[in-house]
């Protein structure tokens, strides 16, 4: 029974629920049955469960699931309103009054667990932040192994292990689903981990004042996870950002060695020796020795000696004495440390002193001393070491030495050692005269030591490492360990000029506002002002209380703050009524404004209530004149397209061109996809009004009427934007010079690869925020341009046509096509359709909208000039950028070159004084320097002619290019209704891509005329008239099949540019039908054009050698080639449907089948003769007929009315 109540509370947990006090009845009820339920919530708990009914194992990670999945992101700032925010937490981190409960450590092991196996979310990040700090690894440990639970050592360590997973994987989860930005300072990698090794030395010394079993190898595991994640790091860290387990914890653990603790130092080295890989203890040891302080090196001064006397018996009650057959791991790891890293001689001096401890433990010193007999004789170590290795282990050979009693027989023994001998020799051999000197200098010291007399009396001067020789001498006759400890000088602060320079991790340091002194500042002085009989205004916190005096508003409800999108889009856009409350709706409508931005925010991803939150934020008016009405509505609205760009973008573009909204309504939808789109794309955008965390410091804000001084005028903000990237575009030019790789980039936006037939199937992962790379294409750029082509000859389009909403649509366009760069489709699809709208546009005068007779349109007639130009120049720039221009080169030439045209003609009619109607002032400075920007960028990609296809060839004249863009340019100045696009955005054709190239010739230029004779244009007319007026363009194809036949077989460039004029479509997309469709005939052809098919069912009947036959007949011709009388052209072509006919060729529209080489020939004989030969078989049977005669259909056909009932005959 007790589990059914739980399970109920569970799923209406998941369900919305109604108000805030079932909230509060379903979370307090669990929290008082296992006790963590605070005493001021306990009035919430009217349906308390009975006791038992919650199991923590089981039951308490459902229910962190359902508060992080549901409750926190929908309920939380309701919840932080009431004061009830701690509920939630309860479930996670419990606070100060439940420390002493035992489920208390259960809860937040399992919170770790919970909260890591969903996708962090802000509330969730929260969290993490607070269990580091209530709850670090020292109390989990502690929670865990306590002796109160019941539950034997195999599951306790796995549950430990699970634990420590989740904790050190806190850091890196976080900076992932930050992306690296905002991380909270506690959760950042240095700071986190500092942290967690501080902590994990307050276990070991807890663990050391209280035996427990097991927790030793808990705490070893701790520690091994540790050293992998590079928490012990082999030199001291050189920046914040990276841990140091000893660079932390230092200072505690000297602290606890200060007065004698066995059992503290004992833990360690338990710990110590649960290591199963030695390689992991030898990190341990390398971590410790090197963050001791080793300076002074041979310094014999009494501070020097007492520092490594002092590191010396740190090292000595820290890991202790070592013996040798009872600790041989650990001593086996240290000697590996001590002989094979990279040491100074003040490391030797502190090992050495170390190692012998007070009271000279010489079996140790001698185990030493054969360590570094066997390194140092070793010829490979001799010939190929460094000075400074040379040194150290010269040093701490001779060190150990001197600390050996003159009693001890190894003194003897290694005097007359043959490995001793034989490497003395080698150095005294040796060619560097420092590292010979350390040999000698062994030499005689060994000597001195078994009582012998050497000396090579070559020490006196300062070269050759006699300094360092003498140096090591000199310290060899004291021993460091027999030095008086000094009192340790306190640790010097740091100077105030060095803190400024190293700001906490995690804060960025802002730049101090220096306010200067104003002469005319008379705010600082105060007056006495007249007395007056009138009351003195109430101050606005005066205003604030009146009105949340709740005598002066009986009656009067206050509206429910939104937790659900569907809640708010009834506050924003209610339904129709007749009898409508104003005040309600006024207060329900400021209510669902100030919680808009901060609702859609945290229902990132949710696409249910997005079409209606559209429809209504963008239908708003400010009729009650509400404080930041329009701040509140773009903010909702640019919150809307970052986090659902899919189904939002489109519907504020959809609903742009239709003809119910104002101009500032339209402003508004073009500065949300514009910001929106920034904001997915990751670039700066201005600061949301809402803040990351909900806090505001009142010190930070200005006063009202001063901060709404300095607010961004919204229709302002975006030509503000394009102004900077166009003139980021034009000053790339001046300081470009990086090397590129335009062909790589160009091959891996054009390579279509195939998916694989077989291919592993990945795990779920967990949904990815959308870039703008991913929907630019589909749901901002390819719709808005789209829908503009089709509104823009339909009825009613004067405010979409009107200049000042057209140019902030071509600023709109720029920003998105800015943002997209980096698109998939940008090469193919986004820049040229950008680039075209925007020279139609600049180079066709628009249609007079509802308010162009105010006197004024010329202004705005410049406007959309300049924007058309800062959009062009923005998509040249990106194309040079992406490809170096080539693909807009090679794929849109025509379109290039008017473009380039569209800007010269600008350019030279500003030069020259003329003046656009309403030009002048910071229009024609905005004006001239964008059509210089484009003129400049469309020279470039042509400026390397073996580059590009935009030449002429070697032949033509110096005007030729010229002449072939004015063309072009008339087609975008004619044109009328473009290219329709469907309402999906197009994708990159899969042609081949290797382009057709046009080059004019004296028999085949735009120079030539032509134009239909009049029999074809009555039948283009009536081609044309099958079309509905805007999809006239669908005719081309017939078109200029008409002109290709009028034109003796073939289609020149003048035909296409004729039928481009006659459909008022660009020429370029003409050119693309022609070159695409092999029907059509880019050269002249004889007056007979022969075609034989040689595909599959053709070539199995013999076409090969009718094809062979052809040629050969006609004068040896190779196909695609015209005979020298200009009669016949032979082409090879693919199945012209006659396959069961085969073989067979078509000449001029007659098919001629079932040819053999004889019927061939005479075929072509008649024609050559100015006959025509029968069409059709040339075996003689009838069509396709059976050869053997028909084997079906042999009974005559019966007509209409036969086998019929007679009264339907």
């Amino acid at each position: 029974m007790a589990s059914t109540e739980v399970e109920e509370i569970l799923n209406r947990l998941r369900s919305p629920l109604p108000d805030l006090k079932t909230v509060l009845a379903l979370l307090c009820a669990p929290l008082d049955s296992i006790g963590l339920l605070p005493p001021a919530f306990r009035r919430y708990n009217v349906d308390p469960l009975p006791a038992g009914a919650i199991s923590i194992a089981r039951h308490i990670p459902a229910f962190q699931r359902e508060i992080l999945k549901h409750i926190g992101p929908t309920w939380q700032s309701s919840l932080v309103e009431e004061n009830a925010g701690p509920i939630i937490d309860q479930f996670f981190c419990p606070d100060s009054f439940s420390f002493a409960s035992s489920a208390t450590g259960d809860v937040t092991v399992l919170a770790y667990s919970t909260i890591l196996s969903l996708p962090l979310a802000e509330y969730s990040i929260g969290l993490l932040s607070r269990l580091s700090e209530r709850y670090p690894v020292d109390r989990l440990h502690s929670a865990v192994f306590s002796h109160s639970r019941a539950e034997d050592k195999v599951k306790r360590a796995a549950r430990w292990e699970d634990c420590v997973r989740s904790i050190v994987s806190v850091p890196v989860r976080v900076a992932n689903a930050l992306e690296g930005k905002d991380i909270p300072p506690q959760l950042e990698h240095g700071v986190y981990f500092n942290q967690l090794c501080e902590r994990c030395e307050i276990a070991i010394a807890a663990m050391s004042s209280d035996t427990r079993e097991d927790e030793s190898g808990g705490l070893t595991f701790l520690l091994a996870k540790l050293i992998n994640l590079g928490c012990f790091p082999s030199s001291p860290p050189s920046s914040r950002s990276q841990p140091s387990f000893f660079q932390a914890t230092l200072p505690l653990i000297r602290e606890r060695l200060a007065v004698e603790n066995l059992r503290y130092s004992g833990a360690w080295r338990k710990i110590f020796r649960g290591f199963a890989s030695t390689l992991a203890l030898q990190s341990v040891f390398v971590s410790l020795l090197s963050a001791l302080p080793a300076d002074g090196r041979l310094d014999g001064s009494p501070q020097v000696r007492s520092s490594i006397k002092r590191e010396g018996l740190f090292l000595n009650s820290f890991l202790g004495s070592l013996d040798v057959e009872e600790d041989w791991q650990l001593w086996e790891a240290l000697s590996a440390v001590v002989l094979t890293r990279e040491w100074n001689e003040a490391h030797a001096r502190i090992f050495v002193c170390w190692i012998s401890g007070p009271r000279c433990n010489a079996g140790a010193l001698e185990t030493l001393l054969d360590r570094i007999l066997d390194l140092g004789s070793n010829p490979e170590h001799i010939k190929h070491s460094l000075l400074n290795r040379h040194r150290y282990v010269t040093a701490i050979f001779l060190l150990t030495l001197s600390y050996l009693p003159p009693s001890s027989s190894k003194l003897q023994s290694l005097a007359l050692s043959p490995a001793l001998i034989s490497s003395i020799g080698q150095y005294i051999s040796h060619l560097d005269d420092s590292v010979r000197r350390c040999g000698m200098l062994a030499a005689e010291f060994v000597a001195q030591r078994s009582g012998k007399t050497l000396d090579f009396k070559d020490w006196d001067g300062d070269s050759d490492g006699k300094v360092w020789a003498r140096s090591l001498r000199a310290l060899l006759a004291i021993k460091d360990v027999d030095a008086e400890v000094l009192e340790e000088p306190p640790s010097l602060p740091i100077p105030e000029a060095v803190a400024d320079d190293l700001p906490p991790l995690g804060h960025h340091r802002e730049n101090p506002i220096e306010v200067g002194y104003d002469s005319d500042d008379d705010s600082l002085s105060g007056y006495i002002s007249e007395s007056s009989s009138r009351s003195v205004s109430p101050t606005r916190s005066e205003l604030a209380e009146i009105e949340q005096d709740p005598t002066l508003s009986v009656g009067r409800k206050k509206v429910p703050r939104p937790v659900y999108l569907a809640q708010l889009g009834a506050l924003i856009r209610p339904p129709g009524s007749v009898q409508v409350d104003e005040s309600k709706q006024a207060d329900e409508l400021e209510v669902g404004l100030s919680c808009a931005e901060e609702l859609i925010r945290k229902k990132t991803g949710y696409e249910e209530n997005a079409v209606n939150l559209v429809y209504g934020l963008v239908g708003l008016q400010d009729n009650y004149e509400l404080e930041g009405f329009s701040e509140k509505r773009q903010g909702a609205l640019n919150a809307l397209v970052a986090c659902i760009p899919r189904v939002a973008a489109t519907c504020i573009i959809e609903e742009f061109f239709k003809n119910q909204y104002s101009i500032d309504q339209r402003y508004v939808m073009l500065n949300a996809l514009a910001l929106g789109a920034r904001e997915l794309a990751s670039l700066s955008i201005p600061s949301s009004a809402v803040p990351r965390h909900r806090i505001a410091f009142p010190s930070k804000t200005l006063p009202s009427l001063l901060h709404q001084k300095y607010v961004e005028n919204g229709n302002q903000l975006l030509p503000r934007l394009v102004e900077d990237i166009s003139q980021e575009a034009l000053d790339r030019d001046a300081r470009d010079n990086v090397d590129k790789v335009p062909q790589l980039v160009r091959e891996r936006r054009l390579r279509v690869q195939k998916q694989p037939l077989v291919k592993e199937v990945e795990p779920d992962r967990p949904l990815q925020k959308t870039s703008f790379t991913q929907v630019a294409a589909e749901c901002f750029i390819a719709p808005l341009i789209n829908r503009f082509w089709q509104r823009y000859q339909s009825t009613g389009t004067g405010l979409i046509l009107n200049p000042m909403v057209l140019s902030h649509l071509l600023i709109t366009l720029a920003v998105l096509v800015h943002a997209s760069k980096n698109a998939p489709e940008w090469l193919a699809v986004i820049a040229p359709e950008a680039l075209e709208l925007a020279v139609t546009l600049g180079t066709r005068p628009m249609s007079l909208g509802d308010d162009d007779n105010d006197g004024n349109s010329g202004g705005k007639e410049a406007a959309v000039v300049s924007s058309a130009l800062e959009l062009s120049l923005i998509v040249l720039d990106g194309c040079l950028e992406v490809d170096d221009g080539r693909s807009l080169g090679l794929d849109n030439t025509t379109l290039l070159l008017a473009t380039g045209e569209w800007a010269s003609s600008v350019f030279s009619s500003i030069e020259r004084g003329a003046k656009l109607p309403g030009e002048g002032g910071i229009q024609e400075i905005k004006l001239k320097r964008a059509a210089a920007g484009v003129l400049l960028k469309c020279r470039k990609p042509s400026s390397n002619p073996d580059k590009h296809v935009c030449e002429t060839t070697p032949s033509a004249a110096p005007g030729a290019r010229a002449s072939h863009a004015l063309p072009v340019l008339h087609g975008f100045e004619k044109i009328r209704v473009p290219f329709h696009r469907p309402s999906s955005p197009l994708a990159p054709s899969s042609r081949d891509l290797t382009h057709s190239q046009h080059r004019d010739t004296p028999y085949n230029n735009p120079q030539i005329e032509f134009k239909f004779n009049e029999e074809n244009l009555k039948k283009a007319k009536v081609i044309i008239s099958r079309y509905p007026p805007q999809y006239k363009k669908a005719a081309v194809i017939p078109l200029l099949d008409l002109g290709q036949r009028q034109n003796k077989g073939w289609t020149s460039i003048s035909v296409m540019n004729y039928v481009a004029k006659t459909l008022e479509m660009p020429p370029m997309r003409v050119y693309e039908v022609a070159t695409f469709y092999t029907m059509f005939n880019r050269e002249p052809i004889g007056t007979h054009f022969v075609q034989v098919c040689t595909t599959t069912p053709c070539m199995l009947m013999g076409s090969t050698e009718i094809l062979n036959t052809t040629c050969a007949h006609l004068g040896g011709i190779k196909p695609g080639e015209t005979t020298k009388d200009g009669k016949f052209t032979v082409i090879e072509v693919e199945c012209q449907g006659a396959c069961s006919n085969a073989p067979m060729l078509v000449v001029g529209d007659d098919f001629y089948e079932d040819l053999t080489p004889e019927t061939t020939k005479k075929i072509l004989d008649a024609f050559a003769k100015g006959e025509k030969p029968k069409p059709g078989p040339q075996s003689g049977r009838q069509t396709s007929e059976n050869s053997a005669g028909l084997t079906a259909l042999t009974s005559k056909p019966y007509g209409p009315g036969e086998h019929c009932q007679p009264e339907f005959r």
